[in-house]
């Protein structure tokens, strides 16, 4: 299961430090393969965080729809 999107330091970045990041499986060993990022480098962090926790509200969202849409499928099928 993937993780919530977060705002990654790298030291590396020089004055562009910090991107979005997300874990593409959060079970599996934390290693760059198992990363996934969205969009630059950028040395605003708190413009990258606002970026982030609305990523994180879009795809809470789509999965209380897709929850409500199953439910209602199933509830259907049940009944006949």
């Amino acid at each position: 299961m993937k993780s919530k999107w977060f705002v990654q330091y790298n030291p590396a970045g020089g004055d562009t430090p910090y991107i979005i990041t997300r874990w593409r499986d959060e079970s599996a060993v934390h290693h760059s393969g198992n990363m996934e990022h969205y969009g630059a480098y950028s040395a605003d962090r708190a413009g990258l965080q606002a970026k982030a926790d609305e990523l994180n509200r879009i795809e809470q969202e789509e999965v209380v729809v897709c929850q409500k849409y199953t439910s209602r499928s199933v509830r259907r099928t049940k009944r006949g």
